[in-house]
Protein backbone atom coordinates (compact mmCIF):
# COMPACT_ATOMS: atom_id res chain seq x y z
CA UNK A 1 0.00 0.00 0.00
CA UNK A 2 0.92 3.49 0.46
CA UNK A 3 3.30 2.52 3.56
CA UNK A 4 5.40 0.56 0.79
CA UNK A 5 6.24 4.03 -1.18
CA UNK A 6 8.34 5.74 1.70
CA UNK A 7 10.74 2.57 0.89
CA UNK A 8 13.90 3.75 -0.57
CA UNK A 9 14.15 3.50 -4.15
CA UNK A 10 10.92 3.59 -4.57
CA UNK A 11 10.68 7.64 -6.34
CA UNK A 12 8.79 7.72 -9.07
CA UNK A 13 6.15 5.02 -8.16
CA UNK A 14 2.83 5.08 -8.32
CA UNK A 15 -0.62 3.50 -6.72
CA UNK A 16 -3.82 3.89 -6.77
CA UNK A 17 -6.23 3.93 -3.65
CA UNK A 18 -10.17 3.64 -3.37
CA UNK A 19 -11.84 6.89 -3.88
CA UNK A 20 -10.14 7.21 -7.24
CA UNK A 21 -7.13 9.21 -5.60
CA UNK A 22 -3.40 8.18 -6.99
CA UNK A 23 -0.65 8.24 -4.47
CA UNK A 24 2.69 9.39 -6.13
CA UNK A 25 6.12 9.31 -4.69
CA UNK A 26 8.36 12.17 -6.24
CA UNK A 27 11.73 12.33 -4.44
CA UNK A 28 11.19 12.69 -1.02
CA UNK A 29 7.46 13.68 -1.02
CA UNK A 30 4.16 11.57 -1.24
CA UNK A 31 1.82 13.42 -3.60
CA UNK A 32 -2.03 12.60 -3.41
CA UNK A 33 -3.93 13.95 -6.62
CA UNK A 34 -7.10 12.63 -8.09
CA UNK A 35 -7.04 9.71 -10.84
CA UNK A 36 -7.85 11.79 -13.89
CA UNK A 37 -4.20 13.24 -13.36
CA UNK A 38 -3.37 12.51 -16.93
CA UNK A 39 -1.44 15.00 -19.51
CA UNK A 40 -2.08 15.13 -22.62
CA UNK A 41 0.08 15.66 -25.31
CA UNK A 42 0.21 19.26 -26.95
CA UNK A 43 1.82 20.96 -29.91
CA UNK A 44 1.90 24.66 -30.98
CA UNK A 45 3.08 26.35 -33.84
CA UNK A 46 5.44 29.35 -32.36
CA UNK A 47 5.88 32.02 -35.68
CA UNK A 48 9.10 34.23 -35.48
CA UNK A 49 8.47 36.86 -34.31
CA UNK A 50 5.32 36.17 -32.46
CA UNK A 51 3.44 34.95 -29.71
CA UNK A 52 1.62 31.43 -28.81
CA UNK A 53 -0.76 30.88 -25.88
CA UNK A 54 -0.35 26.99 -24.25
CA UNK A 55 -3.33 26.68 -22.14
CA UNK A 56 -2.45 23.21 -20.89
CA UNK A 57 0.74 24.94 -19.17
CA UNK A 58 -0.81 28.41 -18.38
CA UNK A 59 2.04 30.32 -20.38
CA UNK A 60 2.84 32.43 -23.19
CA UNK A 61 5.44 31.32 -25.83
CA UNK A 62 7.41 34.53 -27.23
CA UNK A 63 9.56 34.92 -29.73
CA UNK A 64 11.43 38.18 -30.86
CA UNK A 65 14.32 38.94 -33.35
CA UNK A 66 16.69 41.29 -31.38
CA UNK A 67 20.04 43.13 -32.22
CA UNK A 68 23.53 40.22 -31.98
CA UNK A 69 24.81 42.63 -29.69
CA UNK A 70 22.01 42.02 -27.06
CA UNK A 71 23.46 40.60 -24.08
CA UNK A 72 20.47 40.82 -21.14
CA UNK A 73 18.92 37.48 -22.00
CA UNK A 74 15.24 37.30 -21.79
CA UNK A 75 14.06 36.19 -18.36
CA UNK A 76 12.71 32.49 -18.51
CA UNK A 77 14.17 32.27 -21.84
CA UNK A 78 16.93 31.67 -24.19
CA UNK A 79 18.75 33.32 -27.63
CA UNK A 80 18.69 31.16 -30.71
CA UNK A 81 20.68 31.93 -33.86
CA UNK A 82 18.22 32.49 -36.34
CA UNK A 83 19.91 31.13 -39.63
CA UNK A 84 19.84 27.95 -38.01
CA UNK A 85 16.16 27.72 -37.52
CA UNK A 86 13.02 28.44 -40.20
CA UNK A 87 9.90 31.18 -40.01
CA UNK A 88 8.76 29.19 -36.78
CA UNK A 89 9.13 26.62 -34.18
CA UNK A 90 7.14 23.93 -32.39
CA UNK A 91 6.24 23.71 -29.18
CA UNK A 92 5.58 20.28 -27.79
CA UNK A 93 4.82 18.30 -24.36
CA UNK A 94 8.60 16.05 -23.79
CA UNK A 95 8.41 12.65 -25.11
CA UNK A 96 10.53 9.90 -23.99
CA UNK A 97 13.34 9.26 -25.39
CA UNK A 98 13.82 12.77 -26.46
CA UNK A 99 17.63 13.65 -27.17
CA UNK A 100 18.99 17.33 -26.22
CA UNK A 101 22.68 19.00 -26.58
CA UNK A 102 22.06 21.66 -24.18
CA UNK A 103 25.55 23.98 -23.26
CA UNK A 104 27.18 23.98 -20.31
CA UNK A 105 25.61 20.21 -19.94
CA UNK A 106 26.11 16.43 -21.31
CA UNK A 107 24.43 15.67 -23.92
CA UNK A 108 21.69 12.91 -23.38
CA UNK A 109 18.17 11.54 -22.91
CA UNK A 110 16.21 14.44 -21.21
CA UNK A 111 14.98 11.88 -19.32
CA UNK A 112 17.92 11.95 -17.54
CA UNK A 113 18.44 15.47 -17.33
CA UNK A 114 14.91 15.80 -15.37
CA UNK A 115 16.56 13.00 -12.64
CA UNK A 116 19.48 14.88 -12.73
CA UNK A 117 17.65 18.44 -11.64
CA UNK A 118 15.43 16.55 -9.42
CA UNK A 119 12.03 17.74 -11.67
CA UNK A 120 9.38 14.92 -10.61
CA UNK A 121 8.10 12.56 -12.99
CA UNK A 122 5.00 13.96 -12.70
CA UNK A 123 5.83 17.12 -14.28
CA UNK A 124 7.75 15.74 -16.77
CA UNK A 125 5.12 14.64 -19.39
CA UNK A 126 3.95 17.91 -19.69
CA UNK A 127 7.13 19.87 -19.67
CA UNK A 128 7.54 22.28 -22.54
CA UNK A 129 10.44 21.13 -25.49
CA UNK A 130 10.70 23.75 -28.29
CA UNK A 131 12.09 21.53 -32.22
CA UNK A 132 12.95 22.79 -35.35
CA UNK A 133 11.89 19.79 -37.37
CA UNK A 134 12.19 17.32 -34.85
CA UNK A 135 15.86 18.68 -33.23
CA UNK A 136 15.26 20.21 -29.73
CA UNK A 137 16.38 23.49 -29.46
CA UNK A 138 15.79 24.75 -25.87
CA UNK A 139 14.04 22.90 -22.95
CA UNK A 140 12.43 25.14 -20.40
CA UNK A 141 14.52 25.94 -17.36
CA UNK A 142 17.66 24.27 -19.12
CA UNK A 143 20.42 26.23 -21.58
CA UNK A 144 19.62 26.27 -25.26
CA UNK A 145 20.59 23.38 -27.29
CA UNK A 146 24.70 23.61 -28.61
CA UNK A 147 23.74 23.81 -32.30
CA UNK A 148 21.13 26.41 -31.97
CA UNK A 149 23.52 28.82 -29.55
CA UNK A 150 24.34 32.80 -31.11
CA UNK A 151 28.13 32.82 -32.58
CA UNK A 152 30.14 35.56 -33.09
CA UNK A 153 29.03 35.92 -36.66
CA UNK A 154 25.47 34.88 -36.00
CA UNK A 155 23.95 37.49 -37.80
CA UNK A 156 20.34 37.38 -36.64
CA UNK A 157 19.00 36.36 -33.09
CA UNK A 158 15.97 34.86 -31.87
CA UNK A 159 14.85 35.40 -28.39
CA UNK A 160 12.60 32.55 -26.94
CA UNK A 161 10.82 32.72 -23.64
CA UNK A 162 7.77 31.60 -21.76
CA UNK A 163 5.96 34.03 -19.52
CA UNK A 164 3.68 32.25 -16.68
CA UNK A 165 -0.12 34.32 -17.00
Amino acid sequence: GVRALLENGKSGKVIEIPGEIQVAREFNRLVFRPNTFLSLGYEYELQIPGSVHIPELGKVFRAEIVEPKTRSGPGQGVFVDADSIGPYVRIRNWKPGDYYKPVGLPAGKLKKLFQRARIPRSHRSSWPVVVADSTIIWVASFPVSREFAPRGCSQKIVAIEAVQI
